[in-house]
């Protein structure tokens, strides 16, 4: 089994990982829209039923009487051949009143509905055909699809743990670059053995591995090949230190650790560092040195200066070299330090002691920086720095871009000095799956949000008026009025003096009524996870989320590096 999965994984091809394919056949673009019974523009009504029945006892009629026609022809033809006619005719004529409007109409709704059978098997055969072939393509497809980066350079990975997600991770991808001829390095500063199956599965093809151990295995000379600036910047730099005043303590034991490493013959170690700087302090302790040794640290007192506070700093960096005299390896190389130039190279970390340990990695990790501006692996895997700073991350992530390697950071927790490497640091991240609430929703923060509208106001507004009017409107006439009697002469008015008067009234009443109805309606955009932090803390452990910057935007992919997947069928 272990030899067939080295023969999957390790080809030529670059992967991260594979991407899930989708099994769900697309659907028929008809595959919603059937076709659609449309009723004729004359439906068949009771009416028609009834004309049809008549038509039928009127042929049925008709047909008796030819064939009593032929009974009594066969003695008198010459009324045969006048009766024939005669039924012809008739027949013609009941035809054509037969054919009436609603019998037209029966008849164009039966072919429509055969019609429509028709259109609607032919459906049926197309949504049919469209999903065999939908299928048959998926099965050749297969379930899995290599997922590959567009460029990757710096890739951060955050989440998971190292025993099983960042194992899975480191096997999947390093056996590409194995595969390809490329040189893999992995510092491994967890404890957890991050690269022991890559390195098994490594041994199977026939690659050579280094697997080495600090303290514990084969120990590489940390401080080897190193000229005294170089040896005391790097424990300089590697001393725990984030206080406000680490800058000017920083060179006042790069200054000791520089007079003692010129007094102090070579090869280096720990231990006989820590000797020389007692020597210095004037403390005893001189044993692992030589007498000539002893002799130059005992002038260079004058140097440094006998005042309390350089007697405080040796005695401190005497202890912090102490902690690190166990990881002396006198038989190790010095040209072999941290990885070969072929195959894969890996080295961990240990100790045992959480103060040594952390010296430890910062020593390895300062070395690994020193060491790149020389040595080029085609990948880099550095697991476990969540214990190094964000300055000391800057940094290796820039010598990496400059060597042209591919950098792979995997870390337990995404915190803030890991956030502030992502926008100028990082041309892709992987999420695992979180530890803990807090790296779920900084992880959810990181892959993004998406936005949607939503209806939040409804507002309906009824209104009605009504108004009412009275009138009222009085009016008087008056006019002379002539007697209307014979022979009244033009003074009979005067007379008379009689006048007719006409009075009006009228009352006008008004109602009117009117309503309104309006409706408002308020959207707004909401902002939500694109994942949510709860569906990260439920990933399964190879499977990872991919954001990686691409030209047309931020990609975001779903995709396990469980190794296994190799070994399946339909996996391309």
């Amino acid at each position: 089994m272990d030899r067939r999965l080295a023969d999957s994984l390790f080809v030529p091809v670059e992967r991260w990982g594979w991407e899930p394919l989708s099994q769900d056949p697309r659907p028929h673009p008809e595959a919603d829209s059937p076709p659609e019974w449309e009723e004729p523009s004359e439906p068949l009504g009771t009416g028609a039923r009834k004309a049809a029945g008549c038509l039928a006892k009127v042929v049925l009629g008709l047909a008796a009487a030819v064939l009593g026609l032929l009974v009594v022809g066969h003695a008198y033809p010459s009324v045969l051949v006048a009766f024939g006619l005669f039924f012809l005719v008739l027949l013609g004529f009941v035809g054509v009143l037969g054919w009436s409007p609603e019998l037209r109409a029966w008849w164009r709704r039966r072919v429509a509905r055969d019609r429509y059978d028709a259109e609607y098997r032919a459906w049926e055969v197309r949504v049919a055909e469209h999903d065999r072939a939908e299928r048959r393509a998926l099965e050749a497809a297969g379930s899995w699809r290599t997922l590959t980066l567009g460029d990757p350079r710096r890739v951060f990975v955050f989440g998971g743990t190292p025993r099983d997600c960042w194992a899975g991770l480191l096997t999947t991808v390093g056996s590409s670059y194995l595969g390809r001829g490329g040189v893999v390095a992995v510092a491994d500063f967890t404890e957890e053995g991050v690269a022991a199956e890559l390195a098994h599965l490594a041994g199977q093809r026939g690659i050579p591995v280094l697997d080495a151990g600090i303290p514990h295995g084969t120990r590489p000379d940390v401080l080897g090949g190193l000229p005294v600036d170089e040896t005391a910047e790097l424990l300089a730099v590697s001393e725990p230190d984030r206080s406000a005043d680490r800058l000017e303590r920083r060179v006042l034991h790069l200054r000791l650790l520089t007079v003692v490493l010129e007094a102090v013959d070579g090869p280096w170690s720990f231990g006989r560092i820590a000797a020389g700087l007692r020597v210095l302090a004037g403390e005893p302790g001189g044993g692992a040195l030589a007498a000539h040794e002893v002799d130059r640290l005992t002038a260079a007192v004058a140097v440094v200066g006998a005042g309390e506070q350089s007697r405080t700093r040796l005695a401190h960096l005497a202890g912090l070299l102490d902690l690190l005299s166990v990881v002396d390896s006198p038989e190790a190389a010095a040209a072999e330090v941290l990885w070969r130039d072929s195959g894969l190279s890996v080295l961990s970390t240990g100790g045992g002691n959480e103060d040594r340990k952390e010296l430890l990695d910062a020593v390895v990790f300062h070395r690994l920086l020193r060491d790149l501006r020389h040595r080029r692996p085609a990948l880099l895997v550095l697991a476990g720095v969540e214990a190094f700073d964000a300055r000391s991350l800057r940094s290796v992530t820039r010598q990496a871009q400059r060597s042209g390697m591919t950098l792979v950071l995997l870390s337990r927790r995404l915190d803030a000095d890991s956030e502030s490497l992502l926008g100028d640091s990082a041309d892709a991240t992987i999420v695992m799956r979180p530890g803990t609430a807090a790296d779920a929703i900084r992880a959810a923060d990181l892959i993004g949000r998406e936005h949607r509208f939503v209806r939040d106001r409804l507002t309906d507004q009824v209104g009605r008026t009504i108004t009412r009017g009275v009138a009222h409107t009085e009016g008087e006439t008056e006019w002379p009025v002539r007697p209307a009697w014979p022979g009244a002469g033009p003074g009979a008015i005067d007379r008379w003096n009689a006048t007719t008067t006409l009075t009006s009234s009228s009352d006008t009443m008004s109602r009117s009524e009117s309503e309104s109805t309006s409706r408002s309606e308020t959207t707004s955009r909401v902002y939500e996870y694109a994942v949510e932090p709860k569906s990260l803390q439920e990933l399964p452990v190879t499977a990872f989320l991919l954001v990686e910057p691409t030209a047309d935007g931020r990609r975001v992919v779903a995709a396990d590096c469980n190794p296994g997947i190799a070994l399946l069928d339909g996996v391309r």
